[in-house]
């Protein structure tokens, strides 16, 4: 039997709110933070369908590795309120990164784990990201 990383991501359906005030906040930043947001979605959606065991750990890495720019690409887009969000995907990247070098003396055990981790941190900074407006 595969074993497939599947990370629980927890969440309703992730879109770009409206926002009608009287803001003016159609700038180059809020266009990159929502594009921002779904490369993180797109990212996330890669990784939990790597299966370890019939393509290895080097996609499981490079999927990671897509992950880490799309929270990164996030932090920088200038929503302050989504860094406690962002640092714990971080965290649990660092672990399941771990776990990926791990594995030949671990198994994949840890690695599923950690990858759940994963998924549980990004569903939460996806939760808290689709709070904030796009426009």
């Amino acid at each position: 039997m595969a074993m497939v990383v599947a990370l629980c991501i927890t969440g309703g359906p992730l879109a770009c709110s409206d926002s009608k005030g009287d803001s003016k906040s159609t700038t180059t930043t809020t266009v990159s933070f929502c594009d921002d947001r779904d490369a993180l979605r797109t990212s996330v959606d890669k990784l939990k369908d790597v299966n370890v065991v019939e393509d290895g750990t080097s996609a499981l890495k490079s999927a990671v590795s897509g992950v880490e720019q799309a929270v990164d690409a996030l932090a920088t887009s200038g929503k302050s309120e989504i860094q406690p969000q962002v640092d714990a995907v971080k965290s649990s990247l660092s672990k399941l990164e771990s776990a990926i070098g791990d594995a030949s003396s671990s198994g994949l055990a840890p690695i599923a784990t950690a990858a759940g981790e994963v998924g549980t941190a990004a569903g939460e900074l996806l939760t808290e990201v689709e709070k904030l407006p796009c426009d």
